[in-house]
């Protein structure tokens, strides 16, 4: 019975996380409609413009966390292979079937800088490996990863090949999984993020550079050459609200040594809040512990914010 209850004290606790940041959407939309001004958000020229007008009217909400990147439960997916490294110090054996799922949110530390050009925010990123089905191991977590990072946004405004470019991040980004000993794994890195956008389009090429660290402290000194310098993701937003999105990684290395990673998202609004989603991965690096393992998943579930 114990066991039970604190299964589901895990479950209430990742509903009220994912609800947390959804709250922003929400509380937005609600400002939207009762605000006269608010027309002049649908009628900026991009989804992203769009996007970062909302985000703007929720700062004021006293108690609302803004969306960063997509928060999510996959409440079944498949994955081809569990990895070793992944399951070591639990007891039984793993199963390819479990829940992923991810908070992200962020926070505006200071505003309008210099003719209002310029915000600084803190973000943070949350992704677990939930091994729910798996009642025989006391169903765990097998792999959690952990993303602070600090960020400044520049709202440029400047046309590019018929694109609108709205936003230039400039972010430093750590990433942990909090383990020990050889399934210790982090990464420190230096990023800029370049959107574009035009109607309901928009494209982010982020290229990063990782921050160098000692020989006797680095636990995954090749990560590179399995996540590559940078991603690239492309999202559309559809008439009926649903948003499609693909995000491409690869070291750019030839023949044997060529690595990256492919993801597809599709999410179709049932109401409002939330909507389905479906996802599929195939390549390295979906979590730290796993970053040099090939990893091919799908899986189904409710997104509560999304990229557009």
């Amino acid at each position: 019975m114990k066991t039970k209850l604190n299964r589901l004290g895990i479950l209430v606790l990742v509903g009220l996380c994912l609800l947390k940041p959804a709250l922003a959407q929400t509380q937005t939309h609600g400002v939207r409609d009762k605000d006269t001004t608010a027309s002049t958000c649908k009628n900026e020229p991009t989804a992203v413009d769009i996007r970062i007008c909302e985000e703007r009217k929720a700062y004021d909400e006293r108690y609302t966390l803004i969306p960063h990147k997509q928060s999510y439960v996959l409440v079944f997916s498949h994955t081809d292979k569990i990895s070793e490294a992944s399951w070591a110090g639990l007891d039984g054996d793993p199963q390819n079937e479990e829940v992923k799922l991810q908070i992200s949110f962020k926070l505006p530390l200071y505003r309008n800088i210099i003719k209002k050009k310029l915000s600084a925010y803190f973000g943070y990123t949350q992704v677990s490996f939930w091994q729910m089905y798996n009642w025989d191991a006391s169903a765990p977590f097998r792999e959690t990863n952990y993303e602070p990072e600090i960020m400044l946004y520049y709202f440029s405004g400047f046309e590019f090949l018929g694109m609108r470019n709205p936003l230039i991040t400039l972010g430093f980004n750590h990433q942990s999984n909090g383990r020990s000993g050889s399934l210790s794994r982090s990464w420190n890195r230096l990023y800029l993020d370049f959107i574009l956008a035009r109607q309901n389009f928009a494209v982010s090429i982020k290229p990063w550079y990782r921050i160098p660290e000692g020989e006797e402290g680095d636990n995954n000194p090749d990560i590179n050459k399995y996540l590559g310098y940078g991603e690239l993701t492309a999202a559309y937003y559809s008439a009926i609200g649903g948003v499609y999105s693909l995000l491409f990684r690869n070291n750019l290395e030839m023949k044997n040594k060529n690595r990256g990673a492919v993801q597809f998202d599709v999410s179709y609004p049932v109401n409002k809040k939330p909507q389905v989603y479906f996802q599929y991965f195939y390549g390295y690096g979906e979590n730290l512990v796993d970053y040099n393992h090939l990893t091919q998943r799908g899986g189904i579930g409710v997104l509560m914010s999304n990229w557009l």
